[in-house]
């Protein structure tokens, strides 16, 4: 009685040990997936603000290139007539050209898109497949005989005969 109770601790000692190592695998893995989900997100944060230093560089840039532009002259085009009035001396060479107004971009949101665009959206009847009786009676009020529906439905003449006397 007593050798069974020792064998039996020292079964459930060792399937605690293995239990227990179980765990710290477990938990291994798990401080392994957090270091790597950190250095990913570290990663990604100098990949990001890398691309932004490259931005704010590259706006940089073309904010210099658009200052050192000359600008044209904002002075109308002066015309000097002679005598004759059909010739037209232009005393400057620069031209200036109207400015273009921009029209403001109407921001619609995407729901309301959507809705307008399904509203358009032109739906096609759907058709629904004909039971057998639908179609026996559909050809019996063109006229045709029960022997001719039952040739096309590829029923017979009896069953055809039923359909329509039930259907009546």
């Amino acid at each position: 009685m007593i050798i069974a109770s020792i064998v039996i601790l020292f079964i459930l000692q060792l399937l605690m040990f293995f239990f227990i190592v179980l765990l710290q695998l477990k938990v291994a893995r798990f401080n392994q997936l957090e270091e790597k989900q950190n250095r990913l997100m570290r990663e990604m944060d100098t990949t990001i603000s890398t691309y932004l230093i490259q931005m704010q560089e590259e706006n940089n840039r073309f904010i210099e290139e658009l200052t050192k532009t000359p600008k044209a002259p904002t002075q109308p085009v002066v015309h000097k007539q002679t005598k004759k009035p059909t010739v037209d001396i232009v005393e400057s060479t620069e031209v200036t050209l109207p400015k273009v107004q921009e029209k403001p971009r109407m921001v619609v949101p995407k729901t309301k898109a959507a809705k307008a665009y399904q509203q358009q959206e032109v739906k096609a009847p759907i058709a629904k497949p004909q039971t057998v009786e639908e179609q026996a009676v559909a050809l019996a009020a063109k006229g045709l005989s029960t022997e001719a529906i039952a040739k096309q439905l590829q029923k017979g003449k009896t069953e055809i005969e039923l359909l329509l006397k039930f259907r009546a």
